[in-house]
């Protein structure tokens, strides 16, 4: 019976370290409790930074100037990582956070766009991610804006309304443009 238990085991062993060995491999998610101990802390890391971030826009909206909000809120939806909001908001002055935006490229000139703007805007298309100005070459000026919030975050809704001819006669089409951080998200048509 030992000798059956040995031959068991001896056979058994390599599938069980080979099972066990894989899970090495698998990725785990911070949270899961099993992570390593970079990967823990690389999660508290992004955590720690945007708690920072909050702070700050907090700190920001509590004691900066309208100007300081104005221009922060103006990029912030252009500034893709806590880390770079975070360094953006550390600047001292208006500005070198203008100097910043200007050398990663966020300031927009008003009568400049990218190659495929240009052409949205040629064809009065919109879309995701298209700033307040091109918007408003394509389609002209909004009937209405209507904001949500304070206006310096640029969270807004625009609405167009026109004619359109059916075999009916004409009905109204209502068209809304959402901006968030003065971006296009989204629009529909009603």
């Amino acid at each position: 019976m030992k000798k059956l238990n040995l031959i068991q085991n001896w056979l058994l062993w390599p599938l069980l370290s080979l099972s066990f060995s894989a899970c090495v491999h698998l990725e785990r998610h911070p949270a899961s409790g099993f992570a390593s101990n970079s990967e823990r802390g690389q999660a508290l890391g992004q955590l720690s930074q945007l708690a920072q971030l909050e702070q700050a826009e907090k700190r920001l909206n509590r004691e900066g100037t309208l100007a300081e909000r104005r221009q922060y809120y103006r990029y912030r939806g252009l500034i893709q990582s806590p880390a770079e909001r975070l360094r953006f908001l550390s600047l001292p002055t208006l500005e070198a956070r203008e100097r910043w935006a200007l050398q990663k490229n966020l300031v927009e000139s008003e009568s400049l766009h990218s190659e495929e703007v240009a052409s949205l805007i040629e064809n009065k298309d919109i879309q995701l991610g298209m700033a307040k100005s091109a918007v408003q070459q394509a389609w002209g000026e909004p009937d209405a804006i209507e904001y949500s919030g304070d206006p310096i975050y640029g969270n807004e809704r625009w609405s167009y309304s026109r004619l359109v001819g059916s075999r009916g006669g004409y009905s109204r089409q209502v068209r809304f443009v959402y901006f968030e951080s003065g971006r296009v998200i989204g629009w529909e048509s009603l």
